[in-house]
């Protein structure tokens, strides 16, 4: 019995530790694929004197391309490259979430601060855990009770740039008819593609 209750404890330590590994080798993913942005940001600055509008402008592929095991997009806007996570596949301390790193022209060089709507137990060293970073939170990256606790709302920005065309995230919407049937529209969303389907934006984003 001893032997049994010190494997016990043993696995309570080891268990927790190893998630945290886990999501933590999954998070350094995204910095390394966000790394080609930095050099395309900075080569761009120093070249132009200002900041990229977009992936094109800085010379990369487009944000859905620029993919990972984990990694669902790397986007640049002007002085901002964010690393976006994906719903499922991932770490659930990590899905949805996202790496925002911000470019500064440090005169006559460009420097980049990391932030990042993970929590600071799965962060980066040095990465600042910020809840506003991720912008809006996939609906399929939510558990069954956060759904339910909350409401879903269509973002056509976010389903063009998912390759599933799903764009329903968390957030109140214009529909005046039962939140339910927006919730079970949305999960249906989420278990297939949802590219060219007339049904799903009924229920946009309010503001």
């Amino acid at each position: 019995m001893i032997v049994v209750a010190i494997i016990g404890i043993l696995a309570a330590i080891a268990i927790p530790q190893y998630q945290n590994y886990v999501a933590r080798a999954q998070v350094a993913e995204g910095l390394v694929l966000a790394s080609g942005g930095k050099t395309a940001i900075a080569e761009y600055f120093n070249t132009n004197g200002t900041f990229p509008a977009n992936n094109t402008e800085a010379g990369l592929s487009d944000a859905g391309t620029i993919t990972g095991n984990y990694v669902e997009s790397v986007t640049v806007a002007d002085e901002k490259i964010t690393a976006k996570f994906k719903p499922d596949g991932v770490n659930e301390n990590i899905r949805g979430k996202s790496l925002l790193l911000t470019a500064t022209d440090a005169g006559g060089s460009v420097t980049f601060e990391c932030e990042t709507d993970i929590d600071e137990s799965y962060a980066p060293t040095g990465c600042k855990s910020v809840a506003s970073v991720g912008g809006p939170t996939a609906w399929s990256s939510l558990t069954s009770e956060e759904q339910a606790a909350t409401t879903a709302c269509w973002d056509q920005s976010v389903a063009e740039s998912r390759e599933d065309g799903n764009g329903y995230v968390e957030g109140p919407n214009t529909y005046t008819g039962s939140q339910q049937d927006v919730r079970q529209v949305a999960t249906i969303c989420g278990f297939g593609e949802c590219r060219g389907c007339a049904l799903c934006p009924f229920a946009v984003c309010d503001g």
